[in-house]
């Protein structure tokens, strides 16, 4: 993805309430830095993370954001997933 595509999809996550923006800044990443981008809005947004580990807990990555839950194999996966539920909720509420 070219430097100044990355800049735009990500512009979105800096405010607050642009659900659609944290979509699009996930979506048109790829996988390293969706991770990096998920991890950053994870913070700023006050969500969660959740790693699977060897010992215990989930088997999956589950990621909360904005008050969208998302699960997958990886954080990238997760985040492509909480996106397909960031959709159908903005087309509900539509």
């Amino acid at each position: 993805m070219a430097m100044g595509a990355k800049r735009e999809a990500v512009a979105g996550w800096g405010r607050m309430g642009n659900v659609g923006g944290l979509a699009d800044g996930i979506d048109n990443l790829d996988a390293r830095d969706a991770e990096i981008e998920i991890r950053k809005a994870v913070v700023t947004h006050g969500g969660t993370l959740i790693e699977p580990t060897m010992q215990w807990g989930p088997l999956e990555v589950q990621l909360s954001l904005i008050g969208v839950s998302a699960s997958g194999a990886t954080i990238a996966e997760a985040g492509r997933q909480w996106v397909k539920a960031v959709s159908r909720m903005t087309k509900a509420a539509a």
